[in-house]
């Protein structure tokens, strides 16, 4: 979902703003400019989804990585994660996501990302915080079940949220096992991330949930920029333009739902920020609508945000004539969307 933010501003700067950087190899100037409609660096923000089962096909080439210079250090403990191309549908083209300073999860590494190519085409192989470090992690060869539908009790309060229950795998039977889910209390300081299963090229891998510090807290994240195909070998491009919580989040609302977690959490700590704003679904208040999965959410975004197709099958008319319609404005941010080509694990 691209092309919704024109008017987006950062730090005062328009997207409008080109950076021109000096190239050490030719002694010219190289360009590089500010891309307005996102994504985030994925080790400042992990998608909250369960979309790490299905990897999106280009069909070109990505370039080599450019060399990034770090811009100077915004936290004394904040490691640098360097920037990598992300493939962008509506440009057709790939986009450098710039770099992050980053306080990681307590306990956690990250293991980055990276581009594979498949019969289908080239996939972005997700990164991702972990525990254990790169050659310690153990793939899983039997595809995870569906998530199960639970029997959600009431919640204890307004300020719990529930996590849902997951499939794990059990090592010694080769076999899943469900753990059922359980309401958790929010946390103004933390974000919890749920637990979700990546498909990469050695297998399955399941990623536990963990509780992250909040936007403000975790470091700086930087725009992302559009390089000329001939400046990306020569070029020496230093991160500079430093993104707010506030523009992250409203990068992140047009990519609903995959960052469901972070925007509910900001939601209830931000009223002020969402009430000034036009854009709140008007299911949000449900507590339960943290255990929608993937699917049943983007189907409820979806038909939500297209007027006049049915409503997905689990939703009775009565709860859908409960939701007032999305003004025009959201609507016409985020239009009709073209399904990717998608590579998944069982074809």
């Amino acid at each position: 979902m691209h092309g919704c933010w024109s008017s987006i501003k950062l730090l005062g700067i328009s997207f409008l703003f080109s950076i021109f950087l000096l190239s050490p190899t030719n002694e010219a100037h190289a360009q590089a400019d500010v891309y307005q409609d996102g994504p985030v660096h994925e080790a400042f923000m992990t998608a909250s989804t369960e979309d790490g089962l299905l990897l999106q096909a280009v069909a070109r080439t990505p370039p080599a990585p450019i060399r990034e210079q770090q811009p100077p250090k915004c936290h004394n403990d904040a490691i640098w994660i360097a920037g990598y191309w992300a493939w962008i549908e509506n440009l057709n083209d790939f986009v450098w996501i710039s770099g992050v300073w980053r306080l990681p999860p307590e306990g956690h590494i990250w293991i980055p990302g990276y581009w594979y190519q498949y019969r289908e085409g080239w996939a972005w192989i997700k990164g991702f915080w972990s525990k254990e470090s790169e050659n310690q992690l153990r793939y899983i060869s039997e595809r995870p079940p569906k998530t199960k539908v639970e029997d959600i009790s009431n919640a204890p309060s307004e300020n719990h949220f529930w996590i849902p229950g997951y499939w794990e795998y059990n090592h010694s039977t080769r076999d899943y096992e469900w753990l059922s889910g359980q309401w958790h209390e929010l946390n103004p300081n933390w974000v919890y991330v749920p637990g979700y299963y990546l498909w990469r090229p050695g297998g399955y891998l399941w990623v536990p949930g963990y509780w992250d510090l909040t936007l403000e807290e975790r470091g700086c994240a930087y725009a992302p920029v559009t390089i000329p195909i001939s400046e990306r070998p020569t070029i020496s491009f230093t991160p500079s333009i430093i993104l707010t919580p506030e523009q992250i989040i409203k990068w992140c609302f047009v990519y609903y739902p995959n960052y469901t977690i972070f925007l509910m959490h900001h939601w209830h700590f931000h009223p002020d920020f969402w009430n000034n704003w036009c854009c709140i679904p008007p299911w949000w208040g449900w507590n339960t609508c943290w255990c929608f999965n993937w699917t049943n959410t983007w189907a409820l975004w979806w038909w939500w945000t297209n007027p006049g197709f049915p409503q997905p099958p689990w939703i009775t008319i009565n709860i859908a004539g409960l939701l007032p319609p999305p003004s025009a404005i959201i609507i016409n941010w985020i239009g009709l969307i073209n399904p990717p080509i998608i590579i998944s694990p069982w074809g």
